[in-house]
């Protein structure tokens, strides 16, 4: 079993996530609670603020240009990387069949070389965050999505977030389960959170990894990551450099 599910899963057997509901839950892990409690009250936050300038959403034809063509209005550091990798991807979706012109824009534009080939991306996940704190490494490419972070206030784990358009949004925090599958390894099913994503047509599910050298333990050069719910694949995810990733959000907890 690849060391990140290992962690991954030691964290769900400990009972760190039970079965039951959320309030259930945040009787037996206020740390964990306490992060999603912040979460969904970000959300809500985003929620009653649009992320842009302006508000076209009522124009039938703005499917793609309310990302692509609007001025952003910057909420918080990962609003602002989520935004950079979704503009681009719609931008990319809306020219797909020009498969050779991808690639050529590929080698001109570093941005749309990173969502082509795949990148990492490192800040906090927070303004003003202190040394340490909310330490995020970011990877995307292309429609794949991924945050590993930690720790953050209170919460002294980690936290590993796929975001996707296939991945369910509901209205509040929900403790789902999904089958967690990697090459050459037995899938795992695990209970998770899932969220949506204020602001895009975008979900998220976050796993709890007990601690943040848990999970930079189990970081590998390169992983692959596929999240099925419901007998449906919700997210894919397939990374490179993962050890440089490693170092580099490594040195951030430790600063």
């Amino acid at each position: 079993m690849p060391k990140i599910l290992k962690k991954i899963r030691c964290a769900f057997m400990s009972g760190l996530l039970l079965i039951g509901g959320f309030a259930q839950a945040c009787s037996d892990l206020p740390n964990i609670c306490a992060e999603h409690e912040r979460i969904t009250q970000e959300n809500n936050d985003y929620y009653a603020t649009p992320i842009y300038a302006d508000d076209n959403s009522g124009d039938d034809n703005a499917h793609y240009d309310h990302y692509s063509n609007r001025s952003m209005r910057v909420n918080d550091p990962m609003q602002s990387k989520m935004s950079m990798a979704i503009r681009t991807a719609v931008d990319a979706i809306k020219s797909a069949s020009e498969k050779s012109r991808n690639a050529e824009r590929a080698k001109k534009d570093p941005q749309f070389k990173a969502y082509y080939y795949g990148a990492w991306d490192f800040f906090q996940d927070k303004k003003n965050a202190p040394a340490g704190e909310y330490c995020a490494a970011f990877y995307w490419k292309r429609d794949g999505f991924v945050k590993l972070s930690g720790p953050a206030g209170d919460y002294k784990g980690a936290l590993m977030t796929f975001y996707g358009q296939d991945i369910p949004r509901p209205s509040s925090v929900q403790k789902v389960r999904v089958t967690l599958n990697q090459s050459n390894d037995k899938p795992q099913t695990v209970q998770v959170f899932n969220y949506a994503m204020s602001g895009y047509d975008y979900g998220a599910i976050t796993m709890a990894v007990p601690t943040i050298e848990a999970l930079l333990e189990g970081m590998e050069d390169a992983q692959s990551f596929e999240l099925v719910m419901d007998g449906k694949s919700i997210a894919k995810v397939d990374w490179e450099g993962g050890l440089a990733a490693r170092d580099k959000l490594r040195q951030c907890v430790r600063s």
